[in-house]
């Protein structure tokens, strides 16, 4: 395996491990840590081990819209046992009345980043764990998922927008937060 940080102290290998959610970057700065003796290098070794373990922690399967056949095909997590959920209370609305792209992806972005208004009950912000966490985006992503896998099966033609709408906003939630973070997954040794 090759040593691209070869170059840097232990301590700035941690800074990087700290910083970083790329599952590569962090194999390859274990694996220097790991091909050193030095105190400081098994000093930090832990932490970065640590770091990894958090991430992998936090991972979850990305949610997918589509709908699958039989009556058994909807999910636990698409009863929705509230009537005002977090999204449209924090303002994120689709559909033809809906709002703008740009309005409802800095309402998602707030829901993801900020601490939340109590809403409904104590279980149900339990559901939405602390900002910008993977439990947390997984939650939204559920949450917009099913919207959308029930929407598809009553009536597609009259829900098309929000339809398309909530796929785009999905779409937009893996590419900014998801990817090369949450989509995390410990190495495999076994070929």
């Amino acid at each position: 395996m090759s040593r691209p940080f070869i170059q840097l102290w232990a301590y700035d290998l941690l800074a990087l491990a700290n910083e970083s959610t790329n599952q590569d970057v962090l194999n390859s700065i274990l694996h220097e840590l790991q091909s050193r003796s030095s105190k400081a290098a098994r000093k930090v070794r832990p932490q970065v081990e640590a770091r990894i373990a958090q991430l992998t922690e936090e991972s979850f399967k990305w949610p997918t819209t589509a709908v699958p056949d039989g009556r058994k095909a909807l999910s636990a997590g698409t009863i929705f046992r509230y009537h005002d959920g977090m999204l449209g209370y924090r303002g994120y609305s689709v559909g033809e009345s809906g709002r703008k792209p740009e309005l409802r992806r800095e309402a998602l972005d707030r829901v993801y980043k900020y601490p939340l208004p109590f809403l409904n009950s104590a279980a149900y912000m339990r559901e939405w764990d602390q900002p910008a966490t993977g439990p947390r985006l997984s939650k939204m992503a559920e949450s917009i998922a099913a919207f959308c896998r029930l929407a598809k099966r009553r009536d597609q033609k009259k829900r098309a927008t929000a339809i398309i709408r909530w796929e785009v906003d999905l779409a937009y939630l893996k590419k900014t937060y998801y990817d090369n973070r949450y989509d995390f997954g410990w190495p495999l040794t076994n070929l």
